[in-house]
């Protein structure tokens, strides 16, 4: 059984974690970078160790992207950009006239906890194209404490 996942989505039911578009708020002193503004994930909103990276506890992360595809396989030095928590920044238009800038939207967190087979699947896979009755009870009994313990059940 694999453990619960995070994703952001437009929409979500958890707190507020990254931005997309909007307006750019660069640290005092930063150069500009060479790509659009894409957005910013807020490190203090993540869960500790959601991600599997040796990320800050705090501050953002603000990504850049641009489309040009004579790009792809190199690295670019500048596509994500690190402001401790707390370091003043200002606003700041950064121009590319090839590209309009990403729509605003806010994301936040959305759980993902893999469901429990089927109850009739359950039963047809575990003892066969015939279950008895008592079978399918347990499978459905089975069900019912997955969803209890927090897993989602289908209706």
């Amino acid at each position: 059984m694999s453990p619960a996942r995070l994703y952001l989505a437009e929409g979500g039911d958890g707190p507020l974690v990254a931005r997309v578009g909007g307006d750019l708020m660069l640290p005092h002193g930063a150069p500009r970078p060479s790509d659009p503004f894409m957005g910013c994930v807020d490190l203090a909103a993540l869960p500790p160790g959601v991600t599997g990276l040796p990320l800050p506890a705090d501050g953002h992360l603000l990504l850049f992207s641009g489309t040009d595809v004579h790009g792809i396989g190199g690295q670019v030095s500048d596509a994500v950009l690190y402001v401790p928590a707390a370091s003043p920044t200002t606003p700041s238009l950064l121009e590319h006239s090839r590209r309009e800038p990403y729509r605003p939207r806010e994301l936040r967190t959305v759980w993902h906890q893999p469901s429990a087979q089927m109850p009739e699947n359950f039963a047809l896979d575990r003892w066969g194209e015939f279950p008895e009755d008592e079978q399918f009870e347990l499978a459905d009994e089975l069900a019912d404490t997955w969803a209890h313990v927090g897993g989602y059940r289908p209706s």
